[in-house]
């Protein structure tokens, strides 16, 4: 099993989704304790140990610590603004 830690940042982006998209996100990410790699999962370019993941048209993006068995929840946005971030 993995921990999940969730950025601050991120809960408040999740603040935004409607109830029950919301609800459907926090299931996904509950998830990800025990199947960090979900199918379905996106491995983005140019970073390393980063994944995305697609609930409707938001985009959960997130890392993977495989030694310290964390994942780690940056943002949680829209399609639209999901890939406008810089980190």
């Amino acid at each position: 099993m993995f921990v999940v830690e969730i950025a601050a940042s991120a809960l408040k982006e999740a603040a935004h989704a409607p109830t029950p998209l919301y609800l459907r996100i926090r299931d996904k990410i509950k998830s990800l304790a025990s199947e960090p790699r979900p199918h379905g999962c996106l491995k983005l370019s140019g970073a390393e140990n980063r994944y995305r993941i697609r609930v409707s048209d938001w985009r959960i993006l997130y890392s993977i610590d495989d030694a310290r068995k964390i994942v780690t929840i940056h943002h949680i946005l829209p399609r639209d603004q999901a890939y406008r971030v810089e980190e």
